[in-house]
C-alpha cells in the first residue's frame, strides 16, 4: 500500500474501480478486488455516475408508469439508500449527532461511534432527504433528471475523496488511520474523472458545479477539524452528502 504523501508509484489500476464498488455499495464484488483501498478513490466518481444513472432509469421508468415527479424522486431516493446501504445517510447522522452534541472531542468521537441515532442525526436526515428529493423531483418534472443524477452523484464523490486526502484522520484507528488516505495523484485523476462526467452531461455548468460541491465540503471538513480534530468515516459520508445536496440543487436552479 502507498504512503498517503507518496505519489511517485501511483497508477491507475483496473482493479480500482471494482474495489470502489465494493467499497461505496452493496453490490456484490467476488474476491479481493472488493477490498477498500485509498488510492482507488481516483474511480470513486465512476461509481457515483454509474448510481446517478441507475437512479435517473429510475426516475424515467416511475415517470413512464405515469408517477408524478415527486413520487419518482422519491423511488429514485429509495434505489439509492438500499444500493448504497445508507452508507453516506448514515455517516451524516453520526457527524450532526457527534458534533453538536458532545462536549468535547472525546465525547463527540464516542457518539459517533454510537449505533443510535439521536435528535441531531434525526434532523439532519430528515432535512437532507427533504432537499434531495425537491431537487430531483423539480428535475425530474423538466425532463433534467437524468444529466443532473449522474453529474450530481459523481461529483459528490469525488468531493468526498478530496475531503479524506486533505483533512487528516480524527482517530488513531480509525479507517484513514488504518490504511492510510488517498494520494494526490489519486485525487487530480478523481477530480478530473468528475469533471469530465458532468461536463458530458451538463456541459459548461460542469465547471460552477464543482466550485459549489467543494464549497459546501467546507464547512464540514471545518467543523471536523475545530471541534474532534480531523475526519472519520462519518465525516466524509456527510461530506459527500452535502456536495449531492447542494449540486441538485445547484442544477435544479441552473439547467
Amino acid at each position: 500500500m502507498p504512503d498517503e504523501n507518496s505519489d511517485g508509484e501511483w497508477r491507475p489500476r483496473p482493479g480500482d474501480l471494482a474495489a470502489a464498488l465494493g467499497f461505496l455499495t452493496r453490490f456484490p464484488v467476488a474476491g479481493s478486488f472488493g477490498r477498500f483501498s485509498p488510492d482507488s478513490a481516483w474511480a470513486w466518481p465512476f461509481i457515483g455516475a454509474l448510481l446517478g444513472a441507475a437512479a435517473a432509469a429510475v426516475v424515467e421508468i416511475s415517470l413512464f408508469l405515469g408517477m408524478s415527479g415527486f413520487l419518482a424522486s422519491a423511488m429514485a431516493l429509495a434505489f439509492l439508500v438500499a444500493a448504497t446501504g445508507a452508507l453516506h445517510e448514515d455517516g451524516l447522522a453520526d457527524t450532526a449527532d457527534g458534533l453538536w452534541g458532545g462536549s468535547s472531542k472525546d465525547s463527540r468521537l464516542k457518539i459517533m461511534r454510537d449505533s443510535r441515532i439521536g435528535a441531531f442525526g434525526v434532523v439532519a436526515i430528515g432535512l437532507f432527504f427533504l432537499g434531495r428529493w425537491s431537487g430531483i423531483a423539480e428535475l425530474a418534472e423538466s425532463n433534467r433528471a437524468v444529466a443532473a443524477l449522474i453529474s450530481a452523484c459523481a461529483v459528490s464523490r469525488a468531493a468526498m475523496a478530496a475531503a479524506m486526502h486533505l483533512v487528516p484522520p480524527a482517530r488513531t484507528d480509525g479507517l484513514s488511520a488504518s490504511v492510510g488516505r488517498p494520494g494526490r495523484g489519486s485525487i487530480i485523476c478523481g477530480i478530473a474523472a468528475a469533471a469530465a462526467v458532468s461536463a458530458a452531461c451538463v456541459g459548461w455548468v460542469s465547471i460552477p458545479l464543482i466550485v459549489v460541491a467543494g464549497a459546501a465540503v467546507a464547512p464540514v471538513c471545518w467543523l471536523a477539524l475545530k471541534r474532534i480534530g480531523g475526519q472519520t468515516g462519518d465525516v466524509l459520508g456527510a461530506a459527500q452528502q452535502c456536495a449531492e445536496i447542494a449540486a441538485l440543487v445547484f442544477l435544479a436552479a441552473a439547467l
